[in-house]
């Protein structure tokens, strides 16, 4: 079951790439339950994080709630700092897809504390992008600019071109609000 999981939970992210979400869904679903027959608490907080992500893309914001709601009790009991991440940085994206700025603040706090105690690089430099973003969001630009300092330093480190184009463009908006129009500019 374990390599069938692994499986149906790669279809479902290629099939979520292509634009294949009622497929994707449903490759989602096989593997979470694959995880449940497995008894896999990790593997079933994983594809409910994925289901998740494709109910938020469509807005089906409170039933993504729930099912990360489900996930962060699994990570939760199993101290897993890298499934907790993941979980408080999709409910920082539900929350901020709600109008809920407190609550966006809140996740991504939370998933910032789990990155760092979890000891990926990867993990530590989404949970700082997106605390950067957060801050940015909320124009509190020397806040976001600190934390992107530290997220393109480790993301420069991973090789993650994407993130650090990610993290380079929201420094520009920052820079430029904090004063040096100039050099946010060149940013973006």
């Amino acid at each position: 079951p374990i390599e069938r999981f692994r499986l149906e939970l790669l279809r479902g992210t290629i099939l979520h790439f292509v634009g294949e979400q009622v497929a994707a869904l449903a490759a989602y679903e096989r593997a979470l339950d694959l995880a449940r027959l497995a008894n896999s608490s990790p593997r079933e907080s994983r594809a409910l994080v994925k289901i998740a992500q494709l109910h938020t893309l469509h807005g089906r914001l409170d039933k993504a709630s729930q099912l990360l709601a489900e996930a962060q009790s699994l990570s939760a009991a199993a101290h897993d700092d890298a499934a907790l991440t993941e979980v408080y940085l999709r409910q920082s994206d539900v929350a901020a897809r709600n109008g809920d700025q407190p609550g966006e603040r809140s996740a991504s706090i939370q998933a910032l504390a789990h990155a760092r105690a979890s000891g990926s690089r990867q993990m530590l430099a989404l949970g700082l992008s997106n605390i950067a973003d957060s801050y940015l969001r909320s124009n509190e630009f020397a806040q976001s600019l600190q934390y992107s300092r530290e997220a393109l330093s480790l993301a420069k480190t991973l090789h993650r071109s994407a993130l650090e184009q990610t993290v380079i463009f929201n420094m520009g908006i920052a820079t430029i609000h904090v004063g040096s129009v100039k050099r946010g500019e060149e940013m973006i």
